[in-house]
C-alpha cells in the first residue's frame, strides 16, 4: 500500500551530503602510514601477548590507535566495558572517544576531551565511519569487494585515519544506511587513499551508482602546521597506548603503593582507594607538572572526570611519567593554589618537579 520512494532522492542526497563532508587530507593519511612502519617494533614490545597486530599494523595501515576497538553487544558483558582491556584477543573496547583525537588534534593541537570539543566548535559534527569495523556489520563490504577475508579482522577502521569522515549533526544516517550513498563515500575514499584495507580488496566499480559523476565533492584541506600537530598526536598516541598496555604493571604498581602522607584533608580518599582506571579522565601532555584555570573549570563541571597528565621532559629535573590523580584531591590541590599571587596573574601553576602531595599519583616510566 505505502511504496518507499528513496530512490527518487538518493542522488540529491548524495550531491549535498558531499558538499558538507570533511575527509582528511592523502597528505596526512601517507604520513601516519609511514609512521606506522617505524611505530610497530614499538608497539610489539608491550602490546597484549594474545593480540593480532597484524589486524591493526599490516602493511599500508593508517590505524591510529592500534588494539582499539568497538565491541559486538555480546561482548558488552559488565557496565563497565569501556577502555578495559579483553583478555581473549588484547584488544581494548571503546565506544567512540578514539576516532576524535585526529580532528582534536588537527584544530586544537591537544587530545580529545567533551569540553575543549564543544569549544573548538567541532561539536557541530559527527563522526560518520565510512566502512565498517565491527565483524558483524561489513555486509555491504562482503558484496562490493571481490576479495574480502573473514579471517581478517577489520578493527583497525574503527581508528582508521581516512575511514573517519567529519559530517554536520543530524546529517549521517544516509552515510550509514543508504547502501546507493554507502557506495559513493566508497568510491571517493577510493579515489582519495587507494584501497587501504587489511580484508578487502578489488572493489566493484560497477555497483556504484551511474549519477555518481554529477556528485562534487570538496577537497580536502591541509590544515596549518598539520605535520606537526600529527606528530604531536603520534607522540601522544605512543605514551597513551604504552600506559593502557602496561596497566596490569603500571597502574597495579600505582594503587599498591601506599597512602599519600601529606593528604590535604584527613580521610580523604587516595591512590589505594580509587578506582584510578576510570575510562573519564582529562588527559593533557607536558614538560613537567602543569595545571591552569581552564583545567580546574573542567573539573569541577565534570566531578567524575579524573586528572591524567602525561609528563615527557625535554630537558630539567621532572622525571618522565604519568600523573592520575582523583578528581577531587586534584581539585583541592589546585584551590590551594589559586590563591598564589602567581596564580592570580598568571592563571596556572607548573613545577619542574613532583609536587609532594602528588608523589603517590604519579608514575615514572623509562
Amino acid at each position: 500500500m505505502y511504496r518507499d520512494y528513496t530512490y527518487k532522492v538518493e542522488k540529491e542526497l548524495a550531491i549535498m551530503l558531499a558538499t558538507v563532508s570533511h575527509h582528511l587530507h592523502p597528505d596526512i593519511v601517507e604520513f601516519i602510514k609511514k609512521k606506522n612502519k617505524e611505530f610497530k617494533n614499538e608497539f610489539k614490545s608491550y602490546s597484549h601477548p594474545n593480540l593480532k597486530i597484524e589486524d591493526f599494523l599490516f602493511d599500508g595501515s593508517d590505524c591510529l590507535f592500534p588494539g582499539l576497538r568497538r565491541p559486538v553487544n555480546k561482548e558488552k558483558t559488565t557496565k563497565k566495558w569501556k577502555n578495559n582491556i579483553n583478555e581473549i584477543d588484547g584488544t581494548i573496547f571503546n565506544d567512540n572517544t578514539y576516532p576524535r583525537h585526529v580532528w582534536s588534534f588537527l584544530v586544537l593541537n591537544k587530545s580529545y576531551s567533551s569540553h575543549s570539543w564543544k569549544e573548538s566548535g567541532l561539536n557541530s559534527f559527527e563522526l560518520a565511519h565510512i566502512f565498517g569495523h565491527k565483524i558483524d556489520e561489513t555486509d555491504l563490504e562482503k558484496r562490493a569487494f571481490n576479495n574480502f577475508n573473514i579471517d581478517q579482522n577489520p578493527y583497525s577502521l574503527f581508528t582508521s585515519a581516512s575511514n573517519v569522515v567529519l559530517i554536520p549533526k543530524g546529517l549521517t544516517k544516509p552515510t550509514d544506511k543508504l547502501e546507493s550513498i554507502k557506495l559513493c563515500y566508497y568510491k571517493r575514499h577510493i579515489q582519495l587513499y587507494g584501497e587501504n584495507f587489511y580484508n578487502m580488496s578489488g572493489f566493484k566499480h560497477d555497483m556504484v551508482p551511474e549519477w555518481y559523476d554529477d556528485i562534487v565533492w570538496p577537497d580536502p584541506e591541509l590544515p596549518k602546521d598539520w605535520k606537526f600537530k600529527i606528530q604531536n598526536l603520534l607522540e601522544y598516541r605512543s605514551r597513551h597506548l604504552e600506559l593502557k598496555y602496561t596497566d596490569s604493571v603500571s597502574f597495579r604498581s600505582l594503587i599498591n603503593k601506599v597512602v599519600p602522607s601529606n593528604p590535604i584533608n584527613e580521610g580523604e580518599k587516595t591512590a589505594d582507594s580509587i578506582d584510578l582506571r576510570n575510562e573519564n579522565s582529562v588527559q593533557h601532555t607536558s614538560t613537567r607538572f602543569y595545571i591552569d584555570e581552564k583545567l580546574y573549570v573542567e573539573l569541577k563541571k565534570n566531578p567524575d572526570l579524573n586528572y591524567e597528565l602525561i609528563v615527557s621532559p625535554n630537558k630539567g629535573k621532572h622525571p618522565k611519567g604519568v600523573y592520575v590523580v582523583p578528581n577531587s584531591f586534584i581539585i583541592d590541590f589546585i584551590e590551594v593554589k589559586r590563591n598564589s599571587n602567581n596564580w592570580k596573574k598568571n592563571k596556572n601553576f607548573h613545577q619542574d618537579g613532583i609536587p609532594k602531595q602528588l608523589r603517590n599519583y604519579f608514575n615514572w616510566t623509562n
